[in-house]
């Protein structure tokens, strides 16, 4: 149960991109005191670490817990998942980068395809999206804004991929088009340094691909 715990503290400070103690210990029901000795066992192991402590108008601060990279990779590491699929498309005789994203795209939206209704409306062509591409750990959540709405993800799945080639959020942003069916702007990047991959899907048929598909 300990080990679940921890487990769980680290998914949670994963996917939300930090967290506080009370944060935590709202999600997963414990006293604050206990929450902050499995937090202490996280860091003694490399997988999380604390932030600057946030200030606020009135108040203590307090302190926010982050994934270390190495805590990342121990609760969303889909590598091999992506590696497959890249072979599919070299195999396939994909050859230029921009093939072989479109193609790695296909084969996720292909995966997911049933999880999202067709012609319903965006909002919920988004949420299922989102829902789905999750166990990818491509997104997180998402949000309505003026400007359309806002997907987001606090770790990447495969970071050093990432930052090795832009083929693989290239190929994210494309997979979350084909299940939205709308327009998809890439507008953050872990990869590049920011806080987190955001995307913004907006109305719109989407622009078709240059790249010839395949099935």
């Amino acid at each position: 149960m300990t080990a679940n715990t921890r487990t769980a503290i680290l998914a949670h400070i994963v996917e939300k991109g930090g967290a506080s103690v009370s944060e935590l210990s709202a999600a997963v029901g414990l006293a604050d005191a206990t929450v902050r000795r499995h937090l202490d066992r996280l860091a003694a192991e490399g997988l999380a670490e604390t932030r600057e402590p946030v200030r606020q108008a009135t108040g203590r601060p307090y302190q926010v817990y982050q994934a270390t990279p190495a805590g990342v990779r121990r609760q969303r590491d889909h590598s091999s998942g992506l590696v497959a699929r890249l072979l599919g498309e070299i195999q396939h005789g994909s050859a230029d980068l921009q093939a072989i994203a479109a193609g790695v795209a296909r084969r996720v939206a292909a995966d997911h395809r049933a999880a999202v209704t067709e012609g319903g409306p965006l909002e919920q062509r988004v949420s299922a999206t989102v829902d789905a591409l999750h166990g990818e750990g491509i997104l997180d959540s998402w949000e309505r804004t003026e400007h359309g709405y806002r997907l987001q993800n606090h770790a990447c799945p495969y970071r050093e991929a990432a930052e090795a080639s832009d083929c693989v959020c290239e190929s994210d942003r494309l997979a979350i088009e084909d299940l939205v069916g709308a327009n998809v702007k890439l507008i953050g990047s872990l990869a590049r340094g920011d806080d987190s991959c955001e995307y913004l899907v907006t109305e719109g048929v989407p622009s078709p691909s240059k790249e010839k598909g395949h099935p």
